[in-house]
């Protein structure tokens, strides 16, 4: 591995040092280049628009505290009310017990006990793949919504089962879609 100093004219119109390290393959020829510039925050790897870089740091950290604030008003209630509703889902299965879902399905005790198991095998068995997922995809917040209408189907789904079968394949597949939040 090589290092070099360069020169270059950045798009913004500034000329600005960078620091590139050029590695060689040896078969293919190529090279990677990564270059630190000073414009870039180094937590969010974006650059500082325009418009921002006239404020101050104590401006800037003014207006990061009222932005932050407002995304928790926005965003704690809902998810908040998601974790709730996740929990619900979770502990669905004693409150049908108690209404009379053996007796509705015919189930032993065992095919009980297995219907509360199969959703924790799913959500267990997904869930560091599913996190893997998110940090590899362009939009999570997609990723995340579209997880949470696929498990709100599947949980209203899961008051239509027949049948000891049909229980446990759905608590099955709410545990893979569970395995996203």
């Amino acid at each position: 591995m090589t290092a070099y100093k360069v020169d270059t004219h950045d798009p913004i119109g500034d000329t600005k040092s960078f620091s590139h390290q050029i590695e060689t393959a040896d078969d293919d020829h190529t090279a990677t280049a990564e270059k630190h510039d000073e414009d870039v925050d180094r937590h969010l790897a974006v650059r500082c628009p325009e418009s921002l870089r006239h404020l101050s740091p104590e401006e800037t950290a003014v207006m990061d505290r009222r932005i932050t604030h407002k995304l928790d008003i926005l965003l704690m209630p809902v998810l908040m009310a998601l974790y709730i509703l996740n929990y619900l889902d979770r502990q669905n299965i004693s409150s049908a017990k108690i209404a009379g879902i053996t007796k509705d399905l015919h189930m032993t005790t065992t095919q009980y006990n297995t219907a509360v198991a199969v959703l924790f095998a799913g959500y267990v068995s997904l869930q560091i793949p599913s996190n893997m997922l998110i940090s590899k995809i362009s939009y999570p917040g997609i990723y995340i919504c579209f997880m949470c209408a696929i498990w709100g189907t599947i949980s209203a789904c899961t008051g239509a089962v027949q049948s000891f079968a049909g229980l446990a394949v759905c608590r099955t597949i709410l545990g893979f879609a569970e395995a996203a939040f």
